[in-house]
């Protein structure tokens, strides 16, 4: 037999926290529960809820109190380690990992990724930073990770572990253990043993679709165990690579297209998730109209993005020391200088318009695991002398597409000037266009 909810504790709910928790709480869908295919089990826990927002405890709390209240006790571990909101997930059909009992990393970090799940469901915390600067889950997240039991089991595990043991220094009274990663992405940054698991479960749930669209919580385990295994893997010095994006202002490409520039690499349009990573200063526009009278828009924050495969090296130190030489010794620039230039080099050439069509870049990401911060840095495309916007038509690109091919050499890709007449068989006309030094 099923029930109906009655009206208003739906949405009651969904406002103290959130559709996605409510709806893994429920093991429902929201639509299909308004239409009242409620089981008895989950009516009762959809009234348990709906108790704490209308019951005796409304006199003595403020709305957005009484939200924190529920969002608290839904996520915080209880007697048994787990969280109500499991608990409930469980009474009302769910299933949940179970773990083996090993008492491996392994083992233990998926544990703490089943039980902090709930918490990475709440509504991200509304705090007045930039997205850019890094993921904004609510605060309960760190909250019952730090409080879980597990966690500190969870840390002696990793310093029994042969590619972790050797990393984190002596026990410090105010920090605990830490060292110092140094990554190919340009960045280093010190690391606590306390903030291993942290690391690891938010670089996870970045891998997520997003919030609107969570992914199961087995999934949630098994992209938190594919990003320890990473880390190993890195700290080993096996070669490894993680996604980088590059934004490019100055050319708006056709609706809907993609296409794979080699191994790799795939140049696309911006979508809004990416813009998120690009910081406030570059949310601005700028219009053009060309002689014939076709009038385009470009974002600063870019409208062309490429995706490539970035190579990840990491080196671990107890101490800090000079970064500038292990970081250039990590870091592989010429990857990222050779792929822009080649973008820049080719759309010039291919595309003719009584001004010179300017790829600029803009801003830049590395996938880094070793961050909770998002890898972003970036310039002032504002700068850029004669930037045109520009629509590119199919035609367009099918030209950039064949000339960024034509331009796959050695000469080309390490910045040369633009090579004689005659390479890549260029028309008896190409003299006519600036040369690889007067655009970069």
């Amino acid at each position: 037999m099923t029930r109906i909810p009655e009206d208003g504790v739906l949405e009651r709910a969904t406002a103290a926290i959130g559709r996605p928790l409510l709806e893994f709480v429920l093991c429902a869908d929201l639509e299909t529960a308004a239409a009242g295919s409620l089981t008895a089990e989950q009516f009762g826990v959809l009234k348990q809820l709906d108790n704490t927002l209308t019951g005796p405890l409304l006199e003595q709390f403020e709305i957005a109190g009484l939200h924190e209240l529920l969002r608290l006790r839904l996520t915080e571990p209880g007697q048994d380690d787990q969280p109500l909101a499991n608990k409930l997930h469980l009474i009302c059909g769910g299933t949940l990992f179970e773990p083996t009992g090993d008492s491996s990393p392994e083992d233990l970090l998926c544990i703490l990724a089943r039980d902090t799940f709930p918490a990475f469901l709440l509504p991200p915390d509304d705090l007045p930073i930039p997205a850019w600067f890094g993921p904004r889950e609510s605060h309960h997240v760190m909250g019952v990770l730090f409080r879980h039991p597990q966690a500190k089991v969870f840390e002696t595990a990793i310093l029994a572990d042969p590619a972790f043991g050797n990393i984190f220094g002596e026990d410090d009274p105010h920090s605990g253990r830490s060292t110092q990663i140094y990554r190919s992405t340009f960045r280093g940054s010190g690391l606590q043993l306390s903030m291993l698991a942290y690391t690891l479960l938010v670089n996870a749930w970045r891998q997520t679709p997003g919030r609107e669209q969570p992914p199961a919580v087995e999934d949630f385990c098994s992209l938190t165990m594919d990003q320890l295994g990473f880390m190993r893997s890195a700290l080993a010095g096996k070669p490894l690579t993680v996604r980088a994006l590059q934004a490019f202002t100055g050319v708006r490409l056709p609706p809907g297209a993609a296409w794979r520039a080699g191994k790799g690499v795939l140049v696309r349009e911006t979508t809004e998730r990416d813009r998120q990573m690009a910081p406030e200063s570059l949310k601005q526009q700028v219009s053009g109209t060309d002689a014939s009278g076709v009038s385009t828009t470009v974002n600063y924050d870019g409208d062309v993005l490429v995706e490539f495969d970035y190579p990840y090296k990491v080196k671990a130190l107890r101490n800090s020391v000079d970064s500038g030489s292990i970081l250039e010794e990590l870091a592989s620039p010429e990857i990222l200088e050779r792929l822009t230039t080649r973008l820049r080099l080719s759309l010039l050439v291919a595309v003719r318009r009584e001004y010179k069509v300017q790829l600029v870049p803009t801003w830049q990401h590395f996938d880094d695991p070793f961050d909770t911060s998002l890898s972003v840095s970036w310039g002032d495309p504002k700068q850029a002398v004669g930037l045109m916007p520009t629509q590119l038509s199919q035609d367009d690109l099918k030209a950039w597409q064949e000339w960024f091919g034509l331009l796959d050499s050695p000469p080309m890709l390490t910045g040369s000037p633009w090579p004689c007449r005659g390479w890549y068989g260029l028309p008896p006309n190409a003299g006519s266009h600036p040369t690889s030094s007067s655009i970069l």
